[in-house]
This record gives structure tokens, sequence and C-alpha cells, in this order.
């Protein structure tokens, strides 16, 4: 049974969203069915965002024919795949470039960049504006907010370049959560392309109690739990394009396709069944997660994912996030809430582990903590990766002050980093069915 979730505690990223789960024990969600009326107006607002969209990049292919000269190397769209977590002190931002030149984001928010506000804004347009990702580039094609925690979002209109409008994004929890600001006003007929990602289907043991003769007795059955929806209605599994449908292979949905070089994967959404008592409001178990797929390498993203968010990932995507080559670690690096052993020996990461914290942090929250970061340094050892040049990672141990410590393992925090961690992949052969 899932325990009752508690009030955030003190390695939380307190931030000021609404609670989605009451003090009591949460009921399983019970989706009511629309009525046909509502039915048919969502799937016209939705066909309507698709033809805009399509206009829209029929209108850019127009401007950028193929066939032109291929970009100077070192430039997006040269072929290269390149990956950046920018170092945002208490807070999380991934910008990427794809083979073919399109721009994803995923978050953009702090809650003390640990630098002064013009260095730290100077830092972020030298990454983000750079001609790696968006200079002379006025769009950004996927973003992904992966739950309205103010250290994921806050920063969109800070520092992104005014030009750059996003395309589509994707989003947990109610669009209106993620309003401060205004940045989401940038997309065109934004109520639509906005979506709401809900990926928490599953099964899960719950106790019931039925009447035997004079008496009543309490069994264990397994019940349905979850939802599998796009912008509120389903996601088809087939068809073309290959974007926002459901991944054949693990059930995710995908919102990027580059045949042969790249795919974007959305993991889980709106996960609510509290499966390993997380200590979370519903908030951060609600992270979208994403999967990342270039050549022959691949990324797990977890925003601020809990363990039961990880239990979900287990239960439902086991052979997805086994063995990627990059892994985030939840939630900057929480140990109270995230980073569960069973996780970590899940995912067996095959490189590296990186964690979206500052290289102090804030002394209420003390993320991350050292017992993340070893329980990482342990799988890596025990699995026989392979050591990087020694780097300094700083971490909160369970008692005393932040420590900083030398390490050869692939972990890193983006804290004692210059501008961020960046990952570079080459043109390789793909992996199968890529």
């Amino acid at each position: 049974m899932p325990k009752n979730p508690r009030k955030r505690t003190a390695d939380d990223d307190g931030s000021d969203t609404k609670d989605l789960m009451s003090n009591k024990t949460p009921k399983l969600p019970v989706e009511t069915a629309l009525d046909k009326k509502n039915t048919q107006a969502l799937q016209s607002r939705i066909k309507k965002a698709n033809d805009d969209r399509a206009a829209r990049d029929a209108e850019w292919a127009a401007l950028h024919p193929a066939g032109g000269p291929p970009p100077p190397a070192g430039s997006r769209g040269d072929g290269t795949f390149r990956l950046t977590h920018l170092r945002m002190g208490a807070g999380d931002c991934t910008i990427m470039c794809t083979p073919e030149g399109r721009v994803v984001l995923v978050d953009c928010g702090t809650n003390d960049s640990e630098q002064a506000p013009a260095d730290f804004a100077a830092m972020a347009a030298d990454v983000l504006e750079s001609k790696e990702y968006l200079l002379n580039y006025p769009r950004i094609d996927v973003v992904i907010l992966t739950h309205p925690d103010k250290d994921h979002y806050n920063q969109l209109a800070q520092l992104l370049p005014q030009t750059a409008i996003p395309r589509t994004v994707y989003h947990s929890d109610e669009r209106k959560e993620y309003a401060k600001g205004g940045w989401l006003n940038r997309v065109e007929g934004y109520d639509d392309l906005c979506r709401r990602v809900e990926l928490s289907a599953d099964q899960a043991e719950r106790e019931i109690s039925e009447k035997k003769g004079k008496s009543r007795v309490t069994k264990k059955v397994k019940t349905a739990i979850g939802y599998t929806r796009l912008a509120g209605g389903t996601i088809p599994s087939s068809g073309t394009p290959e974007e926002e449908k459901l991944d054949g292979d693990g059930g995710g949905l995908v919102v990027l396709y580059e045949k042969g070089a790249c795919k974007i994967t959305i993991l889980a959404g709106m996960v609510q069944y509290d499966y390993e008592d997380d200590k979370d409001d519903g908030t951060n178990r609600a992270s979208l997660v994403t999967l990342v797929e270039v050549y022959d390498k691949s990324f797990l993203l977890l925003g601020d994912a809990t363990r039961s968010t990880e239990r979900y990932l287990v239960n439902q995507r086991a052979a997805k996030i086994k063995n990627v080559d990059y892994t985030t670690a939840g939630h900057h690096g929480s140990n109270r809430t995230s980073t569960g052993q069973f996780f970590v020996d899940a995912v067996d990461p095959v490189r590296q582990a990186t964690v979206s914290a500052g290289k102090k942090g804030l002394d209420a929250h003390r993320l991350p903590s050292w017992q993340v970061i070893d329980r990482y340094q342990i799988r890596l050892n025990a699995s026989g990766r392979g050591k990087y040049p020694k780097h300094t990672v700083s971490a909160w141990p369970d008692a005393g002050d932040v420590v900083e410590k030398q390490v050869e393992e692939g972990v890193f925090t983006t804290g004692c980093s210059t501008k961020g961690v960046q990952i570079i992949v080459p043109p390789a052969t793909p992996r199968p069915g890529l």
C-alpha cells in the first residue's frame, strides 16, 4: 500500500508549488469518460495545433532547404551530437543539439546560481547562444519541463534569447503551474502546443477486504493504476510521422526522431503511486523522465524523479534504462528521496553519472549527498567501468559541512565545473533499431 505523503524536508528544493496529494492515504486515480462533444473538441484542437506546427515547419524548410553547404565543423547540425548540463547552482538545465541540428532543452531554473547575476547570465549565454546550440537559430524544437518546481523553470525568460521560440513543450502537471514569467506564451497557439504527458500505467498490489460467511478476510490483488495519455488524449502506437507516438520497444512517447541517428523518448510522467514511501508530495514523483538514444550512445535524464518514479521505471522500462551510457541523478543527488540502490543496479551506467547541484548548494537542502555519489562510484567500479582524469566532486556527508574530493570514477557534479558538464557523441554506427 502507498504510504501517506509527508511534508517537504531539509533536502527538498524549497519550491512553492501546491501539494498534488492530500495528507491522507491517496486513492488510486479513477478515469472519468469524456462525453462525445468534449472528445471531438479535444481532437479538433489537437488537429489544429498539429496543422499549425506543420505549416511552420514547411515555412522553416523553405527558408533552410536541404542540399545546401554543410555547416562548419563544430557547429550545430554538423552530424555530431552535443549535450551540456549547465552549471546552474541549485537548479537544473540541459541543452542538446541533435546530429541534424535540432535543439532540445530540458528544464531551465535555479534557486541559487552561486554566481553574481551578471556573471551567471554571461556564463549561460556562452553556452546557450554558442554556435553549437542557439546562435542564429530562432527556435527550440523540443522543450521538456520535467515538473513545476521553480528551480527547474524560473530562468527560461531570463537566460534564453528572445528570438528562441519553442516549437513544442512537453510537461507534467498543469501548464498554469509554469506560468510565472509568461515564457510559455512564446509558443504560438500555446494552449495546444504545450502538451501534458502522462506515462504512469502499471499494476500495483493493493489490499482488499471481502466478506466470507460471517467474517471478512483481507487479500492482496493486482490492480491497474495510472494513465498513458498526451494532452488528455490517447497516444497512437503506429503510423507516421514517427514522433508523438508510442515507442514499440518500451511504451514511451517518442518526441524527436532522426532515422539512424537520434531518438528522444519520454519514458515516464505523472507517476503518482507511492511505491517506495519516497517522502515526496507528488510533484517530484511526477517528473518527466527522458531517454536520448544517439548513434551508439544513450542518456537518461531524470529531473527530480523519486524512488517511486525509479520503481515505475524498473517495473515498466527496465530494458530501456539498463546500461545507459550516461545518466543523471534524480532530485539533485538527494539520498532521502531518490537514487535507490535497486535503481543504480538496474541502470548500471556504462560511462557516467552527473548530478546537477551547486558546489556548496543551500545549507537547508544539503544536496547532493555523498551517499548518492558513493553509490554510483561503487557501481561503476564493480562493473569495471573506465576511469576519468582526476576531478573534483563536492557533496554533503550525513553530518557536517560540504566536502570536496578528487575522484577518478565517472561521477560529476555541475557545481564543480566552469560552465557545465558537456558530452559529445561523434557520428558512429547506430545501435540496432535506431
